[in-house]
């Protein structure tokens, strides 16, 4: 089974696809739309859609997400999360950005079939701009 996840938007998007790339189970969770913060913990929602789908992190074999660009919390937590997650599972990544995943309207199966990264290599994030540091002076 394949996990494919982006959450570099206001919006978290999981999926659980076939090898084929049929989805098999698949959620959205909205962000606050008020405040544009998102409204959910990655780690926390990852576990949970596992937990109510039954699946086992062992079960999964390749992880597809989006490792940029975007907001600089945003890619770094997609890419711990997707790091942490194949180290602990022998998971193979397929780090996709937001601009191929807009290209293939927003299928993850299109990336199926991609050859994921080398094991234990892992993914990097990609950010829109470097980050400010703001300090005192």
């Amino acid at each position: 089974m394949i996990l494919a996840y982006d959450s570099i938007d206001d919006c978290l998007r999981f999926e659980i696809l076939s090898s084929d790339g049929k989805i098999l189970y698949k959620k959205n969770i909205a962000s606050d739309p008020v405040h544009k913060i998102p409204r959910f913990d990655l780690l926390l929602q990852l576990t949970t859609f596992l937990e109510e789908n039954k699946l086992l992190p062992n079960n999964i074999e390749k992880i597809i997400f989006v490792c940029g660009s975007g907001r600089f919390t945003a890619v770094r937590t997609a890419c711990i999360v997707a790091n942490a997650f194949a180290q602990n599972t022998n998971a193979r990544l397929i780090p996709i950005t937001k601009e191929q995943l807009t290209q293939a309207k927003e299928d993850f199966a299109e990336f199926c079939q991609q050859t994921p990264l080398a094991a234990n290599t892992l993914a990097e994030p990609l950010f829109a701009s470097e980050p400010r540091i703001h300090g005192k002076n």
